[in-house]
């Protein structure tokens, strides 16, 4: 495995608990190793999008609802691009 030093986008959808609704308005956040914050709001349908993530980097991804909770989760940037799906705790 070679790891590029390119940025590709890191992208998904944020949904409810029983994952039938996208979650508008959440506050999603990269963090990278480097302790840098990079933030995203989620459209009226749940779906962020972040552009020029440094490839083959580790990041912590979280996200902030009012009305939902969620979990944070180790995110590892070695593809071209991602797609994530972050589902609200029951």
């Amino acid at each position: 495995n070679v790891v590029t030093a390119a940025n590709i986008s890191v992208a998904g959808r944020v949904l409810t608990a029983d994952g039938a609704r996208g979650v508008s308005g959440a506050t999603v956040a990269l963090l990278n190793q480097h302790g840098e914050t990079v933030y995203a709001r989620t459209n009226s349908f749940g779906y962020f999008r972040f552009n020029d993530v440094q490839a083959g980097a580790i990041y912590v991804l979280s996200v902030q609802s009012k009305r939902c909770q969620f979990a944070e989760r180790v995110v590892s940037t070695d593809a071209e691009a991602q797609e994530l799906t972050i589902t609200a705790l029951p």
